[in-house]
């Protein structure tokens, strides 16, 4: 008889023991998958921050360009009118 108790008990602290098991494995899971959202959610964010760079780069590339190309501009108009004070 004791032995049937012993084993029920086992049984018991088992089935117990495997349930809290799972529940510290679920909600171990249910983290990760959150840290996965803001993972997910961080590197959305960063690619969308890198997109603006490049846009800011693109315009401020092309902002210098039209400046040197207005300096150059400048200089050969000041090289004509050079040109035509000494003729």
């Amino acid at each position: 008889m004791e032995v049937l108790v012993k084993k029920e008990t086992n049984y018991k602290m088992k089935n117990e023991i495997n349930q809290n098991i799972k529940t510290k494995r679920e909600l171990k899971m249910m983290q990760i998958m959150e840290e996965a959202r803001l993972l997910k959610e961080q590197k959305k964010q960063n690619e969308e921050m890198l997109n603006i760079i490049k846009i800011e780069e693109m315009l401020n590339n092309k902002n210098k360009n039209e400046f040197i190309k207005s300096q150059h501009k400048g200089i050969i108009e000041k090289k004509k009118t050079q040109e035509v004070d000494v003729i």
